[in-house]
């Protein structure tokens, strides 16, 4: 399979998660709202409601800690080191039950999620900072899925 038609199925894959989950993407939204008319476009503004934040926040969690999310998948995480230097790196998307939006480029994490469903519910749980040879710390997390 070329890389055009791995990325149709992946496309046809997610619009299969996106109907079963009864969601609608972004694009189909748009496409919608620029079907209507003015009319159209006031009424459904009066009855819009908030939906999910765009703006995400940095995932931070005390020892010990335990939270629930939907994995939304992965976005890029731009850094900057004190030499200027810019470096991306995976980072993990996760929704909370608060329809808060959060990031977290932990390699744990990423590499745990790797391979877990778009949509899927997981619970993460920071176990803490581990000490690794040669002095290097890495946050660890526990990750379950929810079913």
């Amino acid at each position: 399979m070329n890389q055009d038609e791995s990325q149709k199925k992946d496309k046809e894959n997610l619009s299969v998660v996106v109907a079963e989950k009864g969601l609608m993407t972004t694009s189909d939204y748009l496409k919608k709202m620029m079907e209507l008319t003015n009319q159209d476009i006031e009424k459904k503004f009066k009855s819009l409601k908030k939906g999910i934040g765009l703006t995400a926040k940095y995932l931070e969690m005390g020892e010990g800690e335990s939270k629930r999310f939907m994995f939304l998948g992965f976005t890029l995480f731009k850094s900057t080191d004190e030499n200027d230097v810019v470096t991306e790196k995976p980072a993990v998307k996760l929704l909370d039950r608060n329809k808060q939006l959060f990031l977290s480029p932990n390699t744990v994490l990423a590499n745990s999620l790797q391979d877990v469903p778009e949509f899927s519910a997981v619970e993460i749980i920071y176990i803490g900072e581990v000490k690794m040879t040669g002095g290097r710390k890495y946050k660890n997390y526990d990750i379950n899925l929810l079913y």
